[in-house]
């Protein structure tokens, strides 16, 4: 399967650069004949199509990590407008409590009776709105915590990634100087 992929990785390269780049030549399988015994040799750059699976590979998890961070981006933007349209209801309820009031001072003692026990289920909606809005505000700080340790946790593998590509690259430049010495 690796040799599958590699041969994969081998034909994308072939068709997107052009013979004349140093990379394919080394992609390119070569026979030279060994010194002592007369037979040949066939020098395939495995180490760099590792290299290339390994970046390949690496762009996939970022792709993860980035649909990961807007999804979270995304629920907290929701999260965010609904707690923006709780507190309108709760401005809107409240504003209707206070007419009440107002009417309750004008109105006969049975209808006082009635708008109050009105005002005061609306005063109870209101607590538990306003308890819902504490609660969500609590998952929205959860989600924030959620999301700064996924940053954290990107931040982690971006330095991996980096050491990485860093030894990667140190022994792509000794391989390709011990071929050019090979060469030579």
């Amino acid at each position: 399967m690796k040799t599958e992929m590699n041969q994969a990785i081998i034909d994308e390269l072939n068709q997107v650069l052009s013979p004349d780049d140093a990379i394919l030549d080394s992609f390119e399988p070569r026979e030279t004949p060994s010194r002592k015994s007369g037979k040949t040799v066939n020098f395939s750059n495995s180490i760099l199509i590792d290299v290339i699976t390994d970046i390949t590979r690496a762009k996939f998890i970022w792709q993860c990590v980035a649909v990961c961070l807007t999804i979270v981006v995304l629920g907290s933007a929701f999260m965010c407008y609904n707690l923006y349209s709780s507190n309108k209801n709760l401005n809107d309820k409240y504003l209707a409590a206070a007419k009440a009031q107002v009417l309750l001072s004008q109105q006969s003692t049975a209808e006082n009776e009635k708008l109050k026990a009105e005002i005061i289920k609306a005063e109870l909606e209101l607590k538990t709105a306003q308890n819902d809005l504490t609660t969500s505000k609590t998952e929205a700080a959860s989600l924030q915590e959620k999301l700064d340790n996924t940053s954290t946790q990107l931040k982690d593998l971006q330095d991996r990634n980096a050491e990485v590509l860093k030894i990667l690259n140190g022994r792509l430049q000794k391989l390709s100087t011990s071929e050019t010495s090979q060469r030579h």
